[in-house]
């Protein structure tokens, strides 16, 4: 049995400084066993003494750590080192049984869906490209929930421990502080890992320097790894002066409005013929205008609805894998429920994303223009551009299907962060290098924009209000609305 320790020993806490130096020889009179003592009944044993963990005091440069904190995470080591011998000490006794297995057995749950599109019955429509279409934006599902219960058991080794190791461990285990030494990504995080790393080097330089010792390397190894504080840092971390910050916008919810255009007549919707957007004008000269949630929109623009907006900024990187990626952290929810952007149809960026690859090298990229975009085909798409979604996405349909499935069609308005955050008029983002999309390389145009949801249902037709002459208005941003309930925009 390698069990430890000659009597008067003290321990450094991250690590084995003061009199207790690691030596990686088998010096002779260092490491003493536990007495035993024969008599006519069970031998008598006498455990290994506890060591006694003594932290050394930091430098001045560790002065910014909280007294509390540092306090907490003191006694927490203490805790943790001395423990840890003590564990290490109970695997050096315990005896495998290989004549026989413990078995545990435990219930597992399992619950999934299976859900199918209802089928459509019609009426399908025919267009001058001879495709019938599945005119619906929605297509309806129906799903089945089964739940599933399976028995699960395994087997492990016996083990044997001495009852006198037993109760010695129970007797010694030192139990942890209820304080907390620092949260997770917190100021004091960072720095109590910095003090971690100070005392460990200086255990090392110590223990190089002692000639002489009484633990032997792989518990003084054990005692200063339970040491390192549990609480979670990011690597590189952002410096605080730094003049650019990372930064990324997060939408909860999106919708487009638009002004539907009237309906291109026979071949002319196959010809690519383009589509003139803003809607024929009820009462000339003025623009048609409507209000949807409080805000007034006037023709001939397209709105962009985003809701639930917040900007959250890098607060470090992670590593998966080989790669590097940053970490957000939430910086700023903006007040207002809405933002809305309006363009002109000619105005809006397009992305396209392309399924490149196979298996786990599969990968998207986006290719991002201006112009090109068609609201109406949110309604009714023409089959070049349905096709050509296919191929490039891989989903929703197929380059001989018979037909267009209205639902099935995918175009992504690209929405210029800046523009957005525009009409709040903070200005509190205005040095921020915006990080919208994980890639592993240059696989996005551009990464200051953000990518709305193409689904069809996301654009809606804006239809007038009233009889009543509006006032005529232009294509600005929209205005949030008070107890007025409407007004015209400015």
């Amino acid at each position: 049995m390698h069990l430890l320790l000659s009597a008067a020993l003290t321990l450094n806490a991250v690590g084995l400084v003061a009199s207790a130096a690691v030596n990686t020889t088998s010096p002779t009179n260092s490491i003493s066993e536990p007495t035993i003592s024969s008599t006519s009944g069970a031998p008598n044993v006498t455990p290994p003494p506890i060591p006694t963990v003594t932290l050394p005091s930091l430098p001045t440069q560790f002065t910014d750590i909280p007294l509390e904190s540092l306090e907490c995470y003191d006694e927490w080591a203490s805790a943790r080192a001395t423990n840890a011998f003590i564990s290490a000490q109970l695997e050096s006794v315990e005896t495998r049984i290989t004549s026989s297995f413990s078995t545990t057995t435990s219930l597992s749950s399992t619950t999934y869906s299976m859900c199918d599109v209802e089928p459509y019955t019609g009426p399908y429509t025919t267009l001058c490209d001879g495709l019938a279409r599945d005119t619906r934006t929605v297509r309806p599902t129906t799903c089945n929930t089964t739940s599933s219960t399976a028995t699960v058991s395994w087997s492990d080794w016996v083990t044997s421990t001495p009852a006198w190791a037993s109760s010695w461990s129970s007797a010694n285990h030192v139990p942890l502080p209820s304080c907390t030494p620092a949260e997770d990504l917190d100021a004091e995080c960072y720095a109590l890992h910095e003090a971690y790393s100070w005392r460990r080097n200086q255990t090392e330089a110590t223990a190089t320097a002692n000639s002489t010792t009484s633990l032997n390397p792989h518990d003084a190894s054990v005692m200063t790894k339970a040491e390192k504080p549990t609480c979670k840092t990011l690597l590189s971390p952002p410096p605080s002066n730094l003049a650019t910050k990372t930064c990324r916008l997060g939408v909860e919810g999106y919708e487009m409005y638009y002004w539907p255009s009237a309906p291109q007549p026979g071949p002319s919707f196959c010809g690519n013929t383009t589509r003139l957007p803003g809607a024929t004008r009820t009462n000339p000269p003025y623009p048609n205008t409507a209000v949807i949630s409080g805000f007034t929109l006037t023709s001939p623009s397209i709105y962009h609805f985003l809701k639930g907006v917040a900007v959250s900024t890098s607060i470090g990187r992670s590593k998966n894998g080989r790669r590097y990626t940053p970490v957000f952290g939430l910086s700023t929810s903006i007040p207002t429920p809405i933002l809305t952007l309006p363009q002109d149809e000619s105005d809006v960026w397009t992305a396209q994303p392309t399924h490149q690859g196979r298996g786990i090298h599969a990968f998207w990229s986006w290719k991002m223009g201006v112009g090109g975009f068609n609201a109406d085909a949110m309604v009714t798409a023409p089959a070049a551009p349905y096709f050509d979604a296919c191929v490039r996405e891989r989903t929703m349909c197929h380059t001989d299907d018979k037909t267009l499935i209205q639902a099935n069609y995918r175009q992504y308005a690209a929405v210029d962060i800046k523009s957005v955050l525009a009409e709040w008029d903070s200005g509190e983002f205005g040095d921020c290098e915006w990080y919208q999309y994980w890639q592993a390389g240059q696989w996005h145009d551009r990464e200051d924009v953000w990518i709305a949801p193409g689904q069809p249902g996301v654009a809606t037709p804006v239809v007038t209000v009233g009889e009543e002459e509006p006032e005529a208005t232009g294509a600005v941003p929209g205005s949030r609305t008070g107890e007025e309930g409407a007004r015209a925009t400015e």
